[in-house]
């Protein structure tokens, strides 16, 4: 009986450890104010300051990570997204009153590398926010991470309010879409800013045999704004229609570079046996144009068109268009004529199968 209480503590110890061990900051919380070193891409190191001087009664968004090195294949993604979203404030620019201006925000990079590393990696991608090297995990304490297991650890997300209280947090970010729209719509609750989306979304369930339905778009990163219609590829290419979360995503690099790559293997066959180009590929996602220019030019995108649907109604059309405000990741392949001759309503980027059945599905409609 002795043993079994033994036994019993030292699992009720063991699991308190496990879960209490990098429990974060929780949304209530008050802000620490530690003592920061921080410096920018530029290698120019601050002198020492309070937290709070350094936020200066903004509100900020603070990154916590293992690691941000080559390394770490999510680093890019989520640093890259976090610059361009948040840093440049380019999710901001669809708003007028932000459109040259980035709001009242601050953007705060900690990780456990050593400073030289870190350096090196902000200089080298152009990141233009401020970074804590924090080896001795000083910073990352306070703020309630106690260590890492790994450098694949999961990174930790806050928002803090003008007045230091948590107004979010998370402990799972790894470059996900999802969460990336999710950060971005809590943003845009705190400088009150409504996007707008589309208010029609009672579109009826699509079936493969249904005529597609017919959108106008505009195609970013060409330079130029150019405009499209659905329909004026009909009669004369097959059109891989792709709905996605977010650009600056994870998966959704992957998956674009997946279909990239395969438009330029077509294209090189297309050449080399004369033949017609009869395939299209348009990638569309609940984001802006100058996100997706940035995208495009960021992953070398040269062969699909990134279709901006800012308000939603191109997704809802098909429906793609999740309410909490980005695309489930949905793939359709629309025939010469015009009709839905495929649908995968959870495409699947981390397996060949799914990306392999649209393959045949391409081959066989030629």
């Amino acid at each position: 009986m002795q043993n079994l209480k033994i036994l019993s503590l030292l699992l009720i110890i063991f699991t308190v450890s496990v879960f209490s061990q990098n429990s974060g900051l929780q949304i209530g919380d008050v802000l620490p104010n530690p003592e920061i070193i921080y410096f920018n891409n530029l290698r120019i190191k601050e002198k020492p300051l309070g937290l709070y001087d350094y936020k200066k009664d903004s509100y900020m968004l603070v990154a916590v990570m293992p690691d941000l090195s080559e390394s770490n294949p999510s680093a890019k993604i989520i640093l890259t997204g976090i610059d361009a979203y948040f840093a440049e404030g380019l999710s901001f620019r669809s708003f007028d009153e932000f459109r040259y201006t980035n709001p009242d925000l601050k953007v705060l990079i900690v990780t456990a590398n050593p400073e030289d590393l870190t350096a090196k990696f902000i200089s080298k991608y152009e990141l233009d926010f401020e970074v804590i090297s924090d080896e001795n995990l000083d910073i990352s304490n306070s703020l309630g991470i106690n260590k890492w297991n790994s450098f694949s650890d999961a990174s930790f997300i806050y928002i803090a309010d003008k007045n230091n209280k948590i107004i979010y947090s998370r402990d799972d970010y790894k470059g996900e879409g999802e969460k990336l729209k999710n950060i971005q719509s809590e943003l845009y609750a705190c400088f009150d800013l409504k996007e707008n989306i589309a208010s029609d979304n009672s579109f009826s369930l699509l079936i493969q045999g249904d005529d597609a339905r017919d959108f106008e778009f505009t195609v970013s990163g060409s330079g130029e704004t150019k405009e499209f219609n659905l329909s004026d590829y009909y009669g004369k290419k097959n059109v891989l229609l792709a709905f996605y979360p977010a650009p600056f995503s994870y998966s959704c690099a992957y998956e674009v570079n997946k279909f990239d790559t395969y438009a330029e293997e077509q294209l090189m066959q297309r050449v080399k046996n004369s033949g017609n180009d009869d395939v299209e590929l348009l990638m569309v996602s609940v984001s802006n144009n100058y996100i997706l220019s940035k995208w495009k030019s960021d992953m070398g995108l040269d062969n699909l068109k990134l279709v901006n649907d800012n308000d939603g109604s191109i997704s809802m059309k098909y429906n793609s268009f999740n309410m909490l405000g980005y695309n489930n990741r949905t793939v359709f392949l629309i025939n010469k004529e015009g009709k839905v001759q495929y649908i995968d309503w959870d495409y699947n980027v981390n397996t060949d199968n799914d990306f392999g059945i649209i393959k045949e599905m391409l081959t066989a409609s030629k």
